[in-house]
């Protein structure tokens, strides 16, 4: 499933800037930052999801 998001320019560009420098794409970098603070199976488990 994929969504469409409205946000303020600026804060689009600092994730695109944030992932960037990561060397990852918005998409990686966005479900990174959501999923790190949560336990590592949960979080491995929405990797598999997001990539399929």
């Amino acid at each position: 499933m994929s969504v469409s998001l409205q946000l303020p320019r600026a804060i689009v560009e600092e994730i695109v800037k944030r992932a960037s420098e990561a060397g990852v794409s918005v998409e990686e970098y966005l479900l990174d930052i959501t999923t790190r603070d949560i336990d590592p199976v949960t979080a491995a488990e929405k990797y598999v999801v997001s990539a399929q």
